[in-house]
C-alpha cells in the first residue's frame, strides 16, 4: 500500500514538473551588407564620392516558454564599418554612421507574452508582427493583443515607443541595410512616441477584409494625427497551379490643427503565383493632396527608400508624398532556397530593382525558435532610367545567418 502511495506521489510530481517544464529557444540574426553607389546622382557633394557604405547588424534573444506563457529578453545592435562622407542637415557625416547610427546597441526584447492560440497578449518590448498589421509592423514598447476565432478576429495595441530597426515589410535583406534603435532607450525609457491602434479581421478564405484605425500622439513638434483605412483581398486558386491575389488598400490621414492637410491613399496590387514558385503582377498607387502619408512600415514592394544613397533618414518613402500617382509591374521567384524580386515603377515615383537571395542551408534545430539558416545575396536598385547627373543607382551584397 505504501509503495502504491509513494508511486502515485512520484508520478504526480513528474506530471507537475512536465506541465511546467521550460522550453528555452534562442532567436535572432547576425549579418552584414555593402551598398555601393554607381551614378552621378549618388554623389553627396563631398570629395566627389558616390555615397557608399557597409556595416553589420545583429540580434540575439531568448524565449522561455511555460506552455502558453512566454518570457523573453533580447538585444539588437549594429556596427558601421565603412562609409563615404555625405553632407547631411548642414554637417559632414559618414554615410555608414547615418545608416547604422553610432548608438550601437539596444534592448529590443523584454516581454511577457500569453499565447493561447485564439488569444495572444504581449506586454513590454517585443516584435508586434503577430498583429498582422503591416502599416505598424515594428518592435514596440507597450501592450498588444489579438483575438481570433474562426472567420473573425480583432486586435488592439498601445505603443509608447517603437522602431523597425531598419526592417521594411516583405523586402529582402532590408534589416541589414540600416539600424535605428528605440528613441527612448537609455534616455529614461520614457513615454512620448505614442500610438493607439486597433482593427478587425474578417477571413472567409477567398475574401479577406481588415479595417483599422491608427492614432499618433505628439509626434515631436507635430500635432496628433489619425489614420483610418481598410484592406480588401480576394484570393482564388489557393493551392492550385495558378493562384491569384488581388488586394486593395485604402487609407485616410489627417493631422489635427492643420487646415486642408487630409490625404487619401489608394494602393492596388495583383499577384499571379504559378506553381507556388513564380510570381507575376502589377499595381497602382495614388495619393491625393494634403501633407502626404506617414507610416511606421508599409506593405509596398519598393526597395528604393532603403537601398538608394545618399540615405539621409533611414529611407523616407517618397511614394507617399501628396498627389503621387505611380504604376508598377513585377516578377520574381519565392521558394525554399531561392528568392527573387524584380520590379519596375513609373510615374511620380520611379524605380527599377532586382534583388536575389540564395539559401545556403536552412535546418530546424532544437533550441532555436526559427531554425538556423544562412542566406547570401545581392542586387541592383535605381530611381528610374535618367541621365547620369540625376541617376541614383546602387549595387548591394549581403549575408545573413538567422536562428
Amino acid at each position: 500500500m505504501k509503495k502504491k502511495i509513494f508511486g502515485s506521489l512520484v508520478l504526480s510530481g513528474l506530471m507537475a514538473t512536465s506541465a511546467y517544464a521550460v522550453d528555452v529557444n534562442f532567436f535572432g540574426h547576425i549579418g552584414g551588407a555593402y551598398n555601393q553607389g554607381l551614378s552621378g546622382g549618388n554623389k553627396s557633394g563631398v570629395d566627389n564620392d558616390k555615397a557608399s557604405y557597409g556595416g553589420v547588424t545583429g540580434h540575439l534573444g531568448v524565449d522561455f516558454g511555460f506552455n502558453t506563457l512566454h518570457l523573453g529578453v533580447g538585444a539588437y545592435g549594429s556596427f558601421p564599418i565603412y562609409g563615404t562622407k555625405i553632407f547631411n542637415e548642414g554637417y559632414y557625416e559618414n554615410q555608414a554612421d547615418v545608416a547604422y547610427s553610432k548608438k550601437y546597441a539596444d534592448l529590443s526584447d523584454l516581454y511577457i507574452k500569453y499565447d493561447g492560440g485564439d488569444l495572444t497578449i504581449a506586454v513590454g518590448r517585443f516584435n508586434n508582427e503577430f498583429l498582422d498589421s503591416p502599416w505598424i509592423n515594428a518592435y514596440m514598447q507597450g501592450v498588444a493583443a489579438k483575438w481570433k476565432i474562426r472567420s473573425f478576429g480583432a486586435w488592439a495595441t498601445w505603443m509608447n515607443d517603437y522602431t523597425t530597426y531598419g526592417y521594411a515589410f516583405n523586402r529582402i535583406a532590408s534589416e541589414l541595410m540600416s539600424y535605428h534603435r528605440f528613441p527612448s532607450s537609455f534616455n529614461g525609457f520614457g513615454i512620448g512616441n505614442e500610438v493607439f491602434a486597433g482593427g478587425l479581421n474578417f477571413d472567409f478564405k477567398f475574401l479577406k477584409f481588415d479595417p483599422y484605425v491608427n492614432y499618433f500622439f505628439n509626434k515631436g513638434s507635430v500635432d496628433d494625427s489619425i489614420q483610418a483605412g481598410a484592406r480588401l483581398a480576394l484570393v482564388f486558386g489557393d493551392n492550385g497551379p495558378v493562384q491569384s491575389t488581388t488586394s486593395i488598400d485604402f487609407m485616410w490621414e489627417n493631422t489635427f490643427g492643420i487646415s486642408n492637410d487630409d490625404t487619401m491613399l489608394l494602393l492596388t496590387d495583383e499577384e499571379l503565383l504559378f506553381g507556388g514558385v513564380f510570381k507575376l503582377g502589377g499595381g497602382f498607387l495614388a495619393t491625393t493632396g494634403g501633407n502626404g502619408i506617414v507610416t511606421i512600415n508599409n506593405p509596398t514592394r519598393f526597395y528604393g527608400a532603403k537601398f538608394l544613397t545618399p540615405n539621409y533618414n533611414y529611407g523616407s518613402s517618397g511614394y507617399f508624398f501628396a498627389k503621387n500617382n505611380t504604376w508598377y509591374v513585377f516578377t520574381g521567384v519565392k521558394s525554399q532556397y531561392f528568392d527573387l524580386d524584380v520590379l519596375y515603377a513609373n510615374g511620380d515615383y520611379n524605380e527599377f530593382s532586382a534583388i536575389a537571395s540564395f539559401t545556403v542551408f536552412d535546418k530546424q534545430v532544437k533550441g532555436s525558435l526559427n531554425g538556423i539558416a544562412l542566406k547570401v545575396g545581392g542586387g541592383y536598385v535605381n530611381n528610374g532610367f535618367k541621365s547620369n547627373a540625376f541617376q541614383h543607382s546602387n549595387v548591394v551584397g549581403f549575408a545573413k545567418l538567422s536562428f
